[in-house]
């Protein structure tokens, strides 16, 4: 959590696993089109031992906007 979308996805491609999923955790329904212009709030699953075929899938926000607290 905490790292831009693109270094997500690039740690995560890294690892082996395929491009994560994305989604507007502020529930505003907002593209991702500039991954340096959003921060991870949220993981699922969460970070740790998952298979390489494990679908990721981030919650996100702009990099200026807060993480909502409901989020893990």
């Amino acid at each position: 959590m905490g790292k831009t979308v693109t270094a997500a996805q690039e740690t995560a491609r890294v690892a082996g696993f395929l491009t994560p999923r994305t989604y507007d955790a502020l529930g505003l329904g907002r593209a991702v089109t500039v991954g340096d212009h959003w921060t991870v709030c949220a993981q699922d699953p969460r970070p740790g031992e998952v298979e390489t075929t494990a679908e990721i899938t981030l919650a996100v926000v702009q990099l200026e906007e807060t993480c909502p607290v409901a989020q893990g």
